[in-house]
C-alpha cells in the first residue's frame, strides 16, 4: 500500500506554483466581474508572484517551512480545480445525457487531479518524520534557472491554447488538463 502512495504523490517542483499563477488570471476571465475588480484581483495575484518569485530565485537555504508552502498551494489548486471541474463538467453532460461513454472520459482529469490535491493535503497534516511517506523528499527545491519558468509559462500557455481552441473543451477541464500535463511534464523533463 505504501508504495502506491508513493507512486501516486509527483515529485513537486517549486516551477509548478508558476502554473497556479499563470492560471488564475485566466480562470478570473472566465467570470462576471467588474473591471475594477478584476484590476483589484489581478493586482494582489501578481504582487504574490512577484514575491514568490523573488524566494524562489534568491533563496539560501531549503527549509521545510518552503517545502510545505509548495506542497499547500499545490494541494489545495489541485483539490479545488478538480472539485469544481468534476462537478460543473458531470453536471453539464448529465443535462444533455449523451448517447456514448466518449464524454465522460473526459472526467478522468478533474477526478486525477482533486484526488492528487486530496493526498497531498491529506499526508501534509502529518509529521512526515512519523510517516512511511516522507513528503519533504518528494519536494525538489532548488535555484532555479530563467530557463526553468520560461518552459513552464510557455506550457502553460500553449496547453490552455491546445485546450481551448483545438479540443474545445470547457475552461474548467481545461484546467485540469494544464495541470495534469504540467505534473507530467515537470516530472519528466525538470532536468
Amino acid at each position: 500500500m505504501n508504495k502506491i502512495i508513493k507512486s501516486l504523490i509527483p515529485n513537486l517542483h517549486q516551477e509548478f506554483i508558476l502554473v497556479v499563477f499563470l492560471l488564475v488570471p485566466y480562470v478570473l476571465l472566465q467570470f462576471d466581474f467588474t473591471k475594477k475588480d478584476l484590476m483589484i484581483l489581478s493586482t494582489v495575484f501578481m504582487i504574490f508572484m512577484v514575491v514568490w518569485l523573488a524566494k524562489a530565485f534568491f533563496q539560501e537555504n531549503e527549509t521545510s517551512q518552503y517545502k510545505g508552502f509548495v506542497v499547500l498551494i499545490t494541494g489545495l489548486s489541485l483539490f479545488v480545480a478538480g472539485l469544481y471541474a468534476s462537478l460543473m463538467y458531470y453536471f453539464e453532460i448529465i443535462a444533455i445525457i449523451p448517447d456514448s461513454i466518449v464524454p465522460f472520459l473526459y472526467l478522468f482529469f478533474p477526478i486525477w487531479i482533486m484526488l492528487e490535491g486530496a493526498l497531498l493535503l491529506f499526508l501534509l497534516g502529518f509529521d512526515s518524520s512519523v510517516q512511511s511517506v516522507d513528503l519533504g523528499r518528494k519536494i525538489v527545491i532548488k535555484k532555479p534557472l530563467v530557463g526553468d519558468f520560461v518552459m513552464v509559462s510557455i506550457a502553460t500557455v500553449l496547453l490552455i491554447i491546445l485546450g481551448e481552441l483545438v479540443l474545445g473543451l470547457p475552461w474548467f477541464i481545461n484546467i485540469c488538463l494544464v495541470f495534469t500535463v504540467n505534473l507530467i511534464m515537470i516530472n519528466q523533463f525538470s532536468e
